[in-house]
């Protein structure tokens, strides 16, 4: 399935169209075009994941999972969001953290 038949199928689950969602997402209609030759920007990328509450891996194909945000524990709800908020720097370091006590 490619990126485009992904939009297409996440779309129609939740009752709306790739072209709405497009202006909604990017403001500007023109840009389906791209979408249709599977050229999403990292930020739409995003965006997108955030208006079906789905991850981007899962958008991309890297997982057959639909797991929703609104799925997991609450603690792990609150560490993504702050995680998406944090400055690179500041995210780099935790992960870094996080990664070393997984050892």
């Amino acid at each position: 399935m490619t990126l485009y038949e992904k939009l297409q199928e996440l779309c129609r689950e939740n009752g709306t169209t790739i072209t709405a969602l497009c202006v909604k997402i990017t403001n500007n209609r023109g840009n389906l075009s791209t979408w249709k030759n599977n050229n999403v920007r990292p930020e739409w990328l995003a965006a997108i994941s955030d208006e079906f509450g789905v991850s981007v891996d899962y958008i991309l194909g890297k997982t057959p999972v639909k797991e929703r945000f609104s799925d997991l524990p609450e603690d792990e709800q609150e560490f993504i969001s702050i995680m998406k908020e944090a400055d690179p720097d500041y995210r780099k370091s935790l992960l870094e953290l996080l990664k070393k006590s997984k050892k």
